[in-house]
């Protein structure tokens, strides 16, 4: 039988793993996917989750902007992909914690596969709009809930060390 301090500490980490797991799912709430908006502008439309992966919705939101407009990097990482979908170009980048970050309806792209761009960086040029999308496991998310300030942003559970005496300290 384990000691009355370890019992209290592996009820209090599995506590901990099971506060990650409850809600979405997924590790969306247990990672970092803190962007930056790729523009100032006016957001005309916004993330609505398709109910199905093959089902209509806005997978991403979309920016009004005007001719000429940079759109910037949405977060530090490696460009996974570069060029044109179905004649549209687009702009997408892998962080370091595996999150995709899309910048589409781009008139031309400064990044080609495999450039590593810092957050804020130029990705490359739009005309009338921007399309801005969120990855995480291959699930589309609203890319508001990760940009600084948003009362919907993922958190992240801090581990503190528990006070000396307290049961899961494991000091008498």
């Amino acid at each position: 039988m384990p000691p009355t301090w370890l019992k209290h500490r592996l009820t209090s980490i599995v506590a901990l793993a099971a506060a990650f797991c409850i809600g979405s799912g997924n590790r969306i709430n247990a990672i970092s996917c803190s962007i930056q908006a790729p523009v100032s502008a006016p957001i005309i439309e916004m993330f609505r989750e398709p109910p199905c992966r093959w089902c209509a919705g806005q997978r991403g939101v979309v920016y009004a902007t005007s001719r000429g407009t940079t759109a910037n990097a949405g977060a530090s990482g490696i460009v996974s992909f570069a060029g044109p979908v179905g004649g549209v170009n687009y702009v997408v980048i892998r962080t370091i914690d595996d999150v995709l970050i899309t910048h589409g309806y781009l008139t031309e792209t400064y990044l080609r596969s495999g450039d590593f761009v810092e957050v804020g960086e130029p990705v490359g040029q739009v005309d009338q709009r921007l399309y801005f999308g969120v990855r995480i496991d291959n699930r589309y998310i609203d890319p508001l809930r990760c940009m600084a300030g948003s009362t919907s942003k993922p958190r992240r559970a801090i581990l503190i060390p528990a006070p000396i005496g307290h049961p899961a300290s494991g000091t008498p």
